[in-house]
């Protein structure tokens, strides 16, 4: 079964993140392996205009074996409107789930 809609079982307290920044124009090595999977699903400024009305929720999940650990995570809206997700690698000594 496919569900175009991610509900929210509760919402956070914002910490007064308004604005989304803009695109690093010179990413390091590491950012571009890190962020290099992170996809926008909606212009910049729907997600802007949703970040500025506190109407964002977000969920990620990973896992790891004992060589490496990956990562995923979506952004979406209150009334689950998806904003835009992402995948990649979890670097770290000691990767663990």
């Amino acid at each position: 079964m496919y569900i175009d809609h991610i509900l929210p079982m509760m919402n956070y307290e914002p910490t007064g993140l308004s604005t989304v920044p803009p695109s690093v124009p010179s990413q390091q090595p590491w950012e571009r392996k890190l962020l290099g999977h992170v996809q926008l699903l909606q212009p910049r400024d729907v997600l802007t205009d949703h970040l500025s009305k506190r109407d964002i929720v977000t969920c990620s999940d990973g896992s790891a074996t004992d060589e490496y650990g990956t990562f995923g995570f979506m952004v979406s809206s209150l009334s689950g409107e998806r904003f835009a997700q992402g995948n990649g690698p979890a670097p770290g000594s000691y990767p663990n789930a």
